[in-house]
């Protein structure tokens, strides 16, 4: 296996004390949230003192990765952006590059990147993942320029390349072991050295954080058994042993210590927790209590009894909700997270046990639709509150959908209707203009998916044909404009695009606008052709389902013919 980042060809020795920045970080403005945190993380990252001076690939360890350049808001307020940015891209050392589907999409990032390799730089590029998926046709991470170097051989030519990168998604590396990877690669050295010996810093830490939190338990008890300080000495010094075994849970679930063991300490550190804080929830922060609320969820399966991980589930579930009432500003993008991922526990929980229901909600549990409903309308008052959050929007699609087929299964159309129409103003809110940016949100294809859907319903089951005319042209204009901005979003989405023509189509003549019908069918089925006979970006099993639906659009079409049109 090729050791990340750090094998590269030696730089003059002189060159780290030439450049401005440490790194330059290129990533899409959807991803700034942990890009702030990435930043932030690197910035202040502790390079032990025995490693600083030595000579790696890069010249000699500094003491410090700071600066590390991550915004155009450090440029001048005089200087042109495009100038301005190849200015910062030429004094930096390395390019971070932060992998989304956003990112994949974006040209500024894709040509800060082929900018930086035209330098020279090529060794230098740096590629974390924050999500998406590397090769994946509907869900890539990668940039175009990521994926190939210059020739060394041939002036303007590239040659194809594999990028090693670190991944920050909890199924891969995780944040903390990515950016380690990162800062072996900045340093120029191995990556086991890094981690290592960040992993006893944290253990150091961890020792430290339960030294802290035992002594103020004690303190705390001692206090209060012997009433030697006032009440608000004894609250002071609680509140400061809660805040210690909080940081410790933190920790304790970032390290890499055995499963089970950890999974034993965290169980420990959060009754010793909850056992202090008692009922001042406000004294614990929404990571640990997540973290505990899981401890607390795989700890009642253990115990194969359904209903008892049904009531934790609830319970806590209605804590979050209740927290995030009483907050009269913002809301921590943590707590919404952490609500989120209490609901959508819950809904797994409906749907594999719903038998328990009433362990949770009494009057809902001879009704599991209602209570689905009740869910799905909890999760989009949390996106409706935090719509930036773009990884609510999987929860919120999951639990849509499910909720959908069940009004459907039980002909309640009225139903799916409220929920569809609910479901495409949320994906518009979140959307929020994203079509400047130069890419296709993902909210944007969801919410023309659910507009061509409505029509269907409005034509096929609400007997409302006007208005099912209005959603499909509203439907087909979106995906329009979509193909104007990034057409390679909209060939991904080949079958649906057509899917909706073919609606609006069937609107048309429904309508008795049979004319105009034709002309749109005939559109539709030119359309499924020009997919059909692409050569790039069309798998089997879109090729598949095109064929299936130009099938439908021919028959549509020959019905017109014979019923004749005015």
């Amino acid at each position: 296996m090729r050791q990340l980042f750090a094998l590269a060809a030696p730089w003059p020795s002189n060159m780290r004390e030439t450049l401005r920045y440490r790194a330059f970080i290129s990533y899409s403005h959807s991803d700034e949230a942990f890009v702030r945190w990435l930043h932030r993380r690197i910035e202040t990252w502790s390079i032990p003192r025995e490693l600083i001076g030595r000579e790696c690939s890069f010249g000699r360890v500094p003491s410090t990765l700071r600066p590390i350049f991550r915004d155009r808001d450090d440029f001048s307020g005089g200087s042109s952006l495009r100038v301005a940015t190849a200015a910062a891209l030429e004094d930096s050392e390395a390019l971070i590059v932060v992998c989304s589907r956003s990112a994949a999409k974006s040209p500024h990032v894709d040509s800060e990147i082929r900018h930086f390799k035209q330098i020279g730089r090529a060794t230098r590029v740096i590629p974390i993942i924050l999500d998406g998926e590397p090769g994946d046709r509907e869900h890539n991470c990668f940039p175009p320029a990521l994926l190939v170097d210059p020739d060394p051989d041939y002036a303007g030519r590239t040659v194809p390349t594999e990028p090693i990168a670190a991944d920050a998604r909890d199924q891969g590396d995780g944040r903390q072991r990515a950016t380690a990877k990162v800062v072996a690669g900045l340093l120029g050295l191995p990556f086991d050295e890094i981690i290592r010996r960040d992993e006893k810093n944290r253990q150091a830490r961890i020792a430290g954080w339960s030294g802290t939190a035992a002594g103020a338990i004690l303190f705390a008890t001692a206090l209060s058994s012997f009433a030697l300080y006032n009440a608000y000495q004894v609250s002071l010094t609680i509140e400061k042993g809660v805040f210690a075994i909080g940081g410790m849970i933190q920790e304790t679930s970032r390290s890499r210590l055995d499963p089970a063991e950890r999974d034993a300490i965290i169980a420990t550190q959060c009754d010793l927790m909850d056992s202090l804080a008692g009922e001042r929830r406000d004294l614990t922060g929404p990571e640990e209590r997540a973290i505990c609320f899981h401890r607390r969820v795989l700890a009642a399966d253990d115990t194969q009894r359904p209903a008892t991980t049904t009531r934790v589930i609830c319970d806590w579930r209605d804590g979050m909700l209740r927290e995030i009432k009483q907050q009269s500003d913002g809301v921590k993008a943590l707590q919404i997270r952490a609500a989120a991922y209490a609901l959508q526990q819950a809904f797994a929980r409906l749907v594999d046990n719903p038998e328990t229901i009433g362990e949770c909600d009494p009057k809902t549990a001879v009704d599991i639709d209602a209570h689905g409903d009740y869910l799905l309308d909890r999760i989009t008052e949390l996106v409706k509150l935090r719509p930036d959050l773009d990884d609510l929007r999987s929860t919120h699609e999951y639990v849509t959908w499910d909720v959908i087929a069940r009004h459907e299964a039980r002909k309640d159309w009225q139903g799916s209707e409220r929920i569809m129409r609910d479901a495409a103003d949320v994906r518009l809110l979140q959307a929020n203009g994203a079509l400047e940016n130069d890419y296709v949100p993902q909210s944007l294809i969801d919410r023309a998916v659910y507009l061509r859907r409505l029509a269907w319903l409005k034509q096929s089951w609400l007997a409302d044909t006007p208005e099912a005319v209005r959603l499909a042209e509203e439907a087909v204009t979106l995906w329009d404009r979509m193909a104007t901005v990034q057409s390679s979003d909209v060939k991904r989405n080949a079958d649906q695009v057509v899917i909706a023509h073919s609606v609006h189509c069937e609107a048309l003549a429904a309508d008795g606008q049979k004319t105009k019908a034709l002309m749109i069918c005939e559109a539709a089925r030119a359309m499924a052709n020009r997919y059909l006979t692409s050569s790039e970006g069309i798998s089997n099993d879109m090729r598949k389902s095109l064929e299936a639906i130009r099938a439908e659009i021919s028959a549509h079409i020959s019905n017109l013919r014979q019923t004749g049109t005015p």
